[in-house]
């Protein structure tokens, strides 16, 4: 999950772990400062937010969109933040069912369609821990200044 307020982007070790996994074109200062690619993911630590300060970084993080915005579902219900993740479920399985339709020799030259299954496949699970932690099965300590979510009035999560 990641925080972007108008100072700093704030983003949680177990993206940045699988920011180190892509392919992706990444500034350097993210990967040192990070700690991205040499660093230990455990389950005492995958939730820890890291502060990047620096415009680039930024707007590094603010255009990637298959991390999960914080702000964007604060503020949803359950329902709301259900009905996103089956909205990113499908589209992912759109896009694997158009790589899967392609010969061999053009599958090649677009893997990034296999890129961006598994970064959609992400943004699914971060929505389901997004709901844990919002009803308190999974602790996290948010940025100082950065309110909890909002609580639901139509409670379905039942995990």
């Amino acid at each position: 999950m990641k925080i972007i307020t108008d100072n700093a982007a704030y983003v949680q070790e177990i993206d940045l772990a699988y920011l180190s996994l892509s392919r992706l074109q990444v500034p350097i200062s993210i990967r040192i400062r990070g700690g991205i690619g040499g660093g230990h993911l455990a389950n005492t630590n995958k939730y820890k937010f890291y502060e990047f300060t620096s415009p680039r970084e930024i707007s590094f993080f603010r255009n990637t969109n298959w991390i999960l915005d914080y702000d964007e579902v604060k503020d949803l219900s359950d329902v709301e933040i259900i009905q996103l993740g089956e909205a990113v479920v499908h589209e992912r399985n759109s896009i694997a069912l158009e790589f899967n339709a392609l010969a061999p020799e053009v599958q090649r030259q677009n893997y990034d369609l296999v890129d961006k299954c598994s970064f959609l496949e992400h943004k699914a699970y971060s929505l389901e821990y997004f709901l844990e932690f919002k009803h308190g099965k999974v602790k996290t300590n948010l940025p100082d200044g950065i309110e909890p979510p909002s609580a639901s009035e139509n409670k379905v999560y039942r995990k």
